[in-house]
């Protein structure tokens, strides 16, 4: 037992001896760190005393120096808290500029919402004024001199905008030409919230303060120092949505809306004509009719070529048929080496301005057969894309055929009854208003004659139309309605007009529109929407037959009859447009317009086909993909094109094909625009299995029926004060003689 005991306790004086050796060991260590890092510190203080010219000093003037240096560092501290607090300051204002923007947006929506709760329609059109309401008489733009530095700015704040970066150079150097300096004082309203606004503003020089509202209720938005504002102004006569004064003297570069106008709508029809005309001295297109001439217009693109580029090369499979817009090219092809052929090229042609090459890629894909290279470049060429050719025409063979389809207009006449065709307007007798628009109300009215029946009078306030330059629209409506026989489209029966309006007498729908049953019964399926969709289909292909180009799709557009199918009303910015050429004037719905419209470059039937696939996308998603918190977003967000767009679930894969199909940003591109027509549409696999002839005879069941209990119920409208007549100023010049 004592063995073992001291056997222990020498093993535990061994255990502690070690420790202490390890602990002696580290403390070694330690001290020998310590000792380098006083060493480090020694080298750095000698390296500093050198660098700071203190090595010579006593050690008194070393320690004032020290003292020195402490007080340098704490003014440096105390510099940067201070920077450090005007950057805090800086941000936070910066921070309350954003939260007083976004409680503006956030008061507007809970305004919007307010009124969608309501069940009002909030969305309405905008148009520019028509082309009979021009201020600039001359073609010829005056031209303003600018130095270097002023088109510079000029030039930066364009190219920065969404709306203006897709202007071509020639466009680009009119407008800054045309542009007129102005300068204000400091305090200055250049605009006023709500006011009318047709010119835009580039700031030379100064700061700008944007608000919105008045008086103690203003919100500060932002200061502006450079770039551009006020461009909505450009595109269309609408109201200021916002005040900008002056904080400062300030120097502006101002641009009135018809000026630019005139410049993009000029440029463009320069542009086509002058490719339509070369288009037309090419020998094989010489028989070929205008209206295919021109479509093939819009597929054609330019390409410059240096000098000594090859432009094609033998062998390569071809896809691009070249018409030589400037410059020269030759042609040559491979043969052996030899000395009169040293590249083991023999040149066979030459060819210039007005002739064209590589026009066997427009039947087929073969290898092409010969080389072409630019000389004495540049060389600028027209290229037409096969495919693009194929899709827009068919083949060669089908370029000269006369497809042109003719158009029946033997459908059956609308019997109008004898007491409204030998009616005046003092034979109506008004029920109630029905509905709200840009320039009055539609009312339900009857005929004393016959107070059994009922009929829709839009009530046009002529003053506003001359007001807004809407008259050959307005006149327009008149004519095509006259025109119109089709069941899916609202058709004329009587007008109207006395000193304060002019009226149209239709047909009464009194299921309401379809806006609101979208949001009592929406988001639809697919099945519900394919019908909807389809009535639209009808109505657009009629129209699109005979050129007329629509312009305003939207569900407050689409009324209910008493059997549940839709019928298209309100053709106001209804233009007949030949095929191949284009239309210039802004208009529609902000959320339904088409990016040619926004960006300036004319526009036809396809902005119809765009606003097709927006409704698809809102009737099976309540909303439409590019709503956003003002116009100038929601143009923003179109241009950014609907492949920027994230699809709700509710949407479907079949649904998402045929909106996107239509919402190409390339309008050639579009769906039910290539040369099978609308027939390409209905046979989408969205439509798979849809009775169209069964629609076209109105033998479908519609998936709602709307409660109407008799002629003269409105329940399915809201309810809208009527206008008071005595407040309506007379508008006597004469524009509405034809009514």
């Amino acid at each position: 037992m004592g063995f073992f005991s001291n056997k222990a306790a020498e093993n535990k004086l061994k255990d502690e001896v070690d420790a202490k050796n390890q602990l002696v060991d580290q403390l070694k260590n330690e001290v020998q760190h310590l000792k380098d890092k006083l060493e480090v510190a020694r080298s750095e203080l000698e390296r500093f005393k050198i660098n700071s010219g203190m090595a010579n000093l006593s050690p008194d003037d070393q320690i004032r120096k020290y003292d020195k240096l402490l007080v340098e560092r704490d003014n440096q501290i105390s510099e940067l808290r201070k920077e450090l607090e005007g950057m805090k300051r800086e941000i936070d204002e910066q921070l309350a500029t954003h939260a007083k923007k976004m409680e503006a947006v956030l008061n507007e929506k809970d305004k919007q919402i307010k009124k969608l709760d309501a069940g009002g329609a909030v969305r309405n059109a905008v148009a520019a004024e028509s082309d009979d309401r021009k201020v600039i008489a001359t073609k010829e733009l005056v031209v303003i001199p600018k130095n270097v530095a002023e088109k510079k700015i000029i030039t930066d704040a364009l190219l920065s905008n969404t709306f203006m970066r897709g202007l071509n150079q020639n466009q680009l150097n009119k407008l800054i030409d045309a542009m007129e300096k102005a300068e204000y004082p400091s305090n200055t309203e250049i605009i006023k919230e709500n006011g009318a606004g047709d010119e835009m503003y580039i700031i030379q020089e100064g700061e700008v303060s944007v608000t919105k509202g008045k008086g103690k209720n203003a919100t500060h938005i932002v200061n502006i120092k450079s770039g551009l504002f006020g461009e909505l102004a450009i595109m269309y006569n609408c109201k200021r949505t916002a005040t900008v004064t002056t904080k400062t003297n300030v120097q502006l570069w101002k641009l009135h809306r018809q000026i630019f106008q005139m410049v993009v709508k000029s440029a463009g029809q320069e542009k086509d004509e002058e490719r339509f005309q070369i288009l037309k001295s090419v020998k094989d297109f010489a028989e070929v009719s205008e209206g295919k001439l021109r479509k093939i217009v819009d597929c054609l693109e330019e390409e410059h070529f240096e000098k000594g580029d090859t432009i094609i090369k033998q062998g390569e499979v071809g896809d691009n048929f070249f018409i030589i817009k400037s410059g020269n090219v030759r042609i040559t092809i491979n043969c052996p080496v030899s000395p009169d052929h040293p590249e083991g090229q023999q040149e066979v042609a030459r060819k210039s301005a007005g002739e064209f090459f590589g026009e066997k890629a427009l039947i087929s894909e073969d290898k092409r057969s010969a080389n072409v290279y630019a000389v004495d470049g540049p060389v600028l060429c027209l290229t037409l894309d096969r495919i693009a050719f194929t899709n827009l025409i068919g083949t060669l063979d089908n370029l000269k055929k006369d497809d042109e389809v003719a158009v029946d207009n033997s459908g059956p006449e609308r019997v109008i009854p004898d007491y409204i065709k030998d009616s005046t307007i003092k034979d109506v007798k008004i029920i109630k208003p029905l509905g709200a628009g840009g320039f009055g109300l539609v009312k339900l009215v009857t005929f004393h004659k016959n107070p059994s029946e009922t009929y829709a009078l839009k009530c046009i306030q002529k003053h506003r139309v001359v007001q807004y330059g809407q008259q050959r629209h307005i006149m327009d409506e008149k004519h095509i309605l006259a025109s119109m026989k089709s069941p899916f489209i609202l058709g004329l029966l009587k007008t109207y007009k006395d000193s304060k309006y002019v009226y149209i007498l239709t047909d009464a729908y009194l299921g309401g529109d379809l806006w609101r049953l979208l949001h009592q019964r929406g988001p639809f399926n697919d099945t519900v929407g394919r019908f909807y969709t389809a009535c639209v289909i009808s109505a657009f292909e009629y129209l699109h037959t005979r050129h007329f180009c629509y312009r305003d799709l939207k569900p407050e557009n689409l009324m209910v009859d008493r059997q549940g199918y839709v019928r298209l009303v309100d053709l106001g910015f209804a233009k007949k447009v030949l095929p191949g050429h284009k239309t210039w004037t802004f208009c529609g719905t902000p959320e339904y317009i088409s990016p040619e419209i926004i960006s300036n470059t004319g526009h036809n039937i396809c902005a119809d086909l765009w606003s097709l696939g927006i409704l698809i996308y809102e009737l099976l998603s309540k909303r439409t993909p590019f709503r956003a918190k003002d116009d100038l977003a929601i143009y923003e967000g179109i241009l950014r094109g609907i492949h920027s767009i994230q699809f709700p679930y509710k949407i479907s894969r079949k649904a998402e094909s045929l909106i996107k199909a239509l919402c190409r940003q390339d309008p050639q591109e579009r769906i039910g625009y290539q040369k099978n027509g609308y027939d390409d549409i209905k046979k989408h696999r969205w439509f798979q299995g849809f009775d169209w002839d069964a629609l076209a005879h109105e033998k479908l069941m519609p998936p709602f029926t709307p409660e109407i209990k008799n002629n003269d119920d409105t329940s399915n409208f809201e309810r809208i004060k009527d206008d008071d007549r005595a407040k309506v100023p007379d508008e006597n010049s004469g524009w509405d003689a034809e009514f």
